[in-house]
């Protein structure tokens, strides 16, 4: 990516994000450095999201998911079996606060699919339905924005922008992704 300084990029959620929004706290806020700045870029709805390579363990077809008994959450769906081993399925769309698109119908033509993501962190790992998965990304200082206001429940867990190829991506904060997570199954 070119440490450029882009223009228009879509902001993440609606409206436009300015990129000269670049402020001091958001360069003090540690960067990521080395293998942090590899991201796995996916989409959920119409949002472009983004969390460290090193957190993916999978990326499958979706699965069917068994409904957890009692449970009748929004955020937990169920567990499904991957490859064997049980996985708690959870709906990132719910925790962001995100409208899934409808499903579009599926022929020769279509280019993007529906995935399985399975994420962890030592023992823990959990699994979430995307719409579609760019692929892996490594990102340069240049490519950092700061979060737009414009951003709703997302923006807690969201710890910058990374302009994309013309679009902006919400780099999402492990720690709090998992701790919500946490929250929600336990």
């Amino acid at each position: 990516m070119s440490s450029k300084a882009k223009s228009g990029a879509p902001g993440v959620g609606h409206g436009t994000h300015n990129p000269s929004v670049k402020t001091d706290s958001l360069l003090a806020r540690r960067l990521p450095e080395g293998d942090e700045r590899t991201v796995v870029l996916f989409r959920i709805g119409d949002e472009w999201l983004a969390l460290s390579a090193r957190l993916f363990h999978e990326v499958t077809q979706p699965r069917r998911y068994h409904s957890l008994p009692h449970r009748r959450d929004t955020m937990v769906l169920g567990i499904a079996n991957v490859r064997g081993e049980l996985i708690v399925c959870v709906s990132l769309a719910a925790l962001l606060g995100i409208a899934r698109a409808v499903a579009p119908e599926r022929n020769e033509r279509t280019k993007t699919f529906a995935r399985l993501l399975v994420i962890g962190e030592d023992t823990r790992r959990v699994a979430f339905e995307v719409d579609e998965v760019h692929g892996v990304h490594r990102f340069e200082e240049g490519d950092v924005l700061a979060v737009p206001a414009t951003l709703d429940k997302a923006a807690a867990f969201t710890r910058f922008v990374i302009n994309w190829n013309g679009r902006a991506a919400g780099r999402l904060d492990d720690t709090l992704l998992f701790a919500a997570v946490d929250r929600g199954i336990g």
